[in-house]
């Protein structure tokens, strides 16, 4: 059985990696991203404390944490993320949440005290405003990129990785955000004839990026809730 992800040794991917080599999983790592830190200057006048400061993943985290002003800023950031896991990168870098949504932010509302307030959000430089995780509507918000994660044009895996791919009868691919479905569903996409003809994807959210609906999909698994905990069960229940 193989399994296809992006960055298999990277943190944010190793417990689901690891869960499917135990089942007897090869993992296949694909390279679909180039990724760099910004080092961001607060524009003139810009003092973080004022806002609710939109912390959209745990990269984004981590990225704010690279940033000059952060030390400086850290004890006053209001900062709200989506789910358990920024919350638990943020909190690692010394940053309390105010608040953490249950499943992303599209699945609740923010708490009445912080609507009003003006959002920072902080995030990747290569996403368009209609992408991003949270909807900037007031006149007041700000938009601050800290780092910028954009997919690789080339092929994302080894001649080996390729030929094992082409080789395969059953393939499951794990897509962590919408940007990595959209780079996986591109990649296979120029397999064409050589794809697996059983392709199952798990994505940690429904929420897609593409600009196209790739049809080649055989199953579409989606965990109820977009966190480590609930996408661990699934995977359980997937392969038991």
């Amino acid at each position: 059985m193989l399994l296809l992800c992006a960055e298999a040794n990277d943190a944010l991917t190793r417990p689901y990696a690891e869960l499917l080599q135990q089942k007897g999983f090869r993992v296949l790592e694909a390279a679909l991203f180039h990724e760099q830190v910004l080092q961001t200057v607060l524009p003139s006048g810009l003092d973080p404390g004022r806002y609710v400061t939109v912390v959209p993943s745990p990269r984004a985290a981590m990225a704010l944490a690279q940033q000059p002003w952060f030390e400086s800023q850290k004890t006053h950031l209001r900062a709200i993320t989506p789910g358990r896991d920024t919350a638990r990168v943020l909190s690692g870098v010394g940053v309390e949440p105010i608040w953490s949504a249950q499943a992303g932010f599209r699945s609740e509302p923010l708490p009445a005290p912080w609507v009003k307030m003006p959002k920072l959000y902080l995030g990747n430089a290569a996403l368009a405003h209609a992408e991003l995780a949270f909807d900037l509507g007031g006149a007041s918000d700000q938009w601050l990129p800290v780092y910028r994660r954009r997919l690789h044009h080339r092929a994302p895996w080894t001649p080996f990785a390729a030929r094992m791919l082409s080789q395969a009868d059953r393939l499951t691919v794990l897509a962590l955000s919408p940007s990595q479905r959209s780079g996986f569903e591109a990649a296979l996409t120029k397999l064409e004839i050589r794809r697996p003809r059983d392709l199952r994807l798990v994505s940690l959210t429904s929420r897609t990026t593409g600009r196209f609906s790739a049809k080649f999909w055989t199953e579409i698994a989606v965990p109820p809730q977009s966190n480590r905990k609930s996408l661990l069960e699934l995977l359980q229940d997937l392969f038991p």
